[in-house]
């Protein structure tokens, strides 16, 4: 873990993992779960007052993998689960709904993942 957390970095005037977390709160239809790890309680003050429920990953220095694993034990298997990076500002609300769309569309029994010029 560096000396800073890049999510909770300033962009566009608040913590970057707020306005990231913003954009699947507004796209998506459930919950928003958040895995944590470094820097567990200040990623959930930045994140205060925001509809998203927090999933500790204990192991979050063995890599991103962890967390991954960490969400997905923590939501239900009945329904589609968006998997997404808190260190993506640049994702949009329209990019999401329209990330949700294109699964939905598709073969709903298989992982959907997003590919631009053949590179994921």
């Amino acid at each position: 873990m560096g000396a800073t957390n890049k999510l909770l970095l300033d962009f566009d005037g608040a913590p970057l993992i707020r306005q990231v977390a913003q954009q699947y709160v507004s796209a998506v239809s459930g919950r928003v779960a958040v895995v944590t790890g470094h820097e567990k309680t200040s990623v959930e003050v930045a994140l205060k007052g925001l509809p998203v429920t927090f999933l500790h990953n204990p192991s979050y220095a063995e890599g991103q993998q962890s967390s991954v694993l960490c969400g997905l034990a923590g939501v239900s298997r009945d329904s589609a689960t968006l998997v997404g990076l808190g260190e993506q500002p640049r994702l949009t609300y329209g990019d999401l709904i329209w990330l949700i769309d294109q699964h939905r569309n598709g073969d709903q029994s298989r992982i959907s993942i997003p590919v631009r010029d053949h590179r994921r």
